[in-house]
């Protein structure tokens, strides 16, 4: 016979030291509300975008945003735009492709009365109720190539007209535009204009996905977990060990905004006070190296091949690791490689092992 006393001794332990980390998360989440709105992490990724906000903020340059789509480029926007002089001006968001090409100079520009067919009254644009403050264009190689060579008139004379009006307004915004996509490649495929791309891609933000930059993924699930809590799932206090490693090996194509789907799915599943392993329930809905493979195809072979090796290495040995539960001596034990090896291996690649 076995008392469960220790057992249950053992198991408070646990939970305690899970619950002191939540409280280190909150705290850090806190903090960092109040320095960078909703963006979150403390990886080297992040604190380069963070130093690149603050200093594009003093400007009044236009910018353009690059990053996967769910990785916050309109929340980095809002960022740039409320540490700016402008935060006390409107900030108005435009997605690129959700505008009908023919109706895109008259969301941005407004219109005249009688300017065409169903022009019953003034229409006010974008560019006109944002006034001083900052004009977020995304999905910006969305636009049509009619658009684009409109929208750089623009940029270029800082005035506009609306559609039918014979008076010229001047543009006071701030311009940040964002795209999901490698302008590069659209310019020299023809879809998008060079002369445009010049003229926004004077100042670059790459924001990065949530696969290189996985020390985040922990405290991104904290923030969302607290705040999916203020909606009746207060029993839930945080992840188990096993639950964060399972979140840090996914590849995550989706991103952030994938990430979150993933924490308020399981806390519906999960019973309290902690999420498990079974809890988390992943549906990949494409490849996930599908961007990766896309960007290899336009780099020298040597490069690709060097980045290739790299992703494959690193995504072996975080399945390797979460198989093992992070021991190291069992991984080397399966994989075949040194001990030594491994550890300088994953010491290059930023993975953790025990």
């Amino acid at each position: 016979y076995t008392s469960k006393k220790p057992q249950m001794a053992a198991l408070h332990t646990v939970i305690e030291r899970e619950l002191q980390q939540v409280a280190l998360k909150r705290l850090y989440l806190e903090e960092n509300g109040k320095r960078y709105g909703r963006l979150i992490g403390e990886s080297m990724e992040m604190k380069h975008v963070y130093e690149q906000i603050s200093r594009l903020a003093q400007t009044g340059f236009s910018a353009l945003i690059n990053g996967e789509s769910g990785t916050g480029k309109e929340l980095v926007a809002h960022e740039i735009h409320n540490r700016s002089d402008r935060a006390g001006e409107p900030f108005v968001a435009v997605d690129s492709g959700a505008v009908p090409s023919g109706l895109f100079e008259s969301e941005l520009f407004g219109h005249e009365r009688g300017a065409f067919t169903g022009a019953t009254g003034r229409h006010r644009g974008r560019m006109e109720l944002v006034g001083a403050g900052t004009l977020f264009l995304d999905e910006i190689a969305n636009l049509p190539l009619e658009a684009q060579a409109k929208l750089l008139r623009v940029l270029e004379e800082r005035l506009y007209y609306r559609l039918g009006g014979e008076e010229p307004l001047p543009l006071k915004a701030r311009l940040i535009v964002a795209t999901n996509r490698k302008l590069e490649q659209e310019v020299t495929a023809g879809r998008f204009r060079q002369d445009l791309y010049y003229r926004l891609a004077g100042i670059q933000i790459d924001l990065p996905p949530l696969r290189e930059r996985r020390k985040d993924i922990a405290l991104i699930a904290g923030y969302f977990l607290q705040k999916f809590r203020g909606e009746g799932s207060a029993n839930i206090h945080g992840f188990s060990t096993a639950a964060l490693r399972v979140l840090e090996a996914y590849h995550w194509p989706g991103n952030v905004r994938e990430l979150r789907n993933v924490v308020e799915q399981s806390m519906i599943y999960a019973h309290g006070p902690l999420i498990e392993e079974h809890d988390i329930h992943l549906r990949p809905l494409s490849s996930p190296n599908a961007g990766l493979f896309m960007d290899l195809l336009h780099r020298p072979y040597d490069q690709a091949k060097e980045a290739l090796t790299t992703q494959f290495k690193a995504e072996y040995l975080r399945a390797l690791l979460l198989r093992h539960q992070g021991n190291i001596t069992a991984a080397a034990r399966e994989s075949g490689i040194a001990r030594s090896s491994l550890h300088r291996m994953l010491a290059e690649l930023g993975l953790r092992g025990c």
